[in-house]
C-alpha cells in the first residue's frame, strides 16, 4: 500500500493535492483530520539513531537498543 502524509493549509475551505507522477491509482481514499497540536515528530529519534551510528562499536544488542529507544520515545 502506498500512503502519502502531508500537512496542508486550508484556503477558502479547499485543499489542492498534487500527487507524485508515479502514483498510478484511479481511486483513492481521502481522510481529512485537523492537525493536532501534538505531533508525532520523529526527528529526535532520527538524531538518536545518527548519534548511535557515529559512536563506534557498541556492546549493546539490537534488541537492547530498540528497547531503550521505545522506552524513551514511546
Amino acid at each position: 500500500m502506498t500512503a502519502i502524509r502531508e500537512f496542508m493549509k486550508v484556503k477558502d475551505h479547499q485543499l489542492h493535492i498534487r500527487l507524485p507522477d508515479d502514483f498510478d491509482y484511479e481511486e483513492v481514499e481521502v481522510i481529512i483530520i485537523p492537525k493536532s497540536e501534538i505531533t508525532d515528530d520523529f526527528s529526535s529519534l532520527e538524531d538518536e539513531i545518527t548519534k548511535g551510528m557515529d559512536s563506534g562499536v557498541s556492546t549493546k544488542t539490537h534488541g537492547q537498543i530498540i528497547s531503550e529507544l521505545k522506552s524513551k520515545y514511546a
